[in-house]
């Protein structure tokens, strides 16, 4: 289990990174509506 968290926190991790580096280039709002779909599927696993 304490493997799978950590694997889970780094690809998080990173594609935080990832929408960072576009947030410079993009606009507010594309920016959140890319968070959103990007992260969301890792909030459903967790429930």
């Amino acid at each position: 289990m304490m493997i799978d968290t950590n694997i889970i926190r780094i690809l998080i991790s990173q594609k935080y990174v990832f929408i960072n580096e576009l947030s410079n280039q993009l606009p507010p709002k594309f920016k959140k509506k890319m968070g959103s779909y990007i992260l969301n599927p890792f909030l459903k696993k967790k429930n």
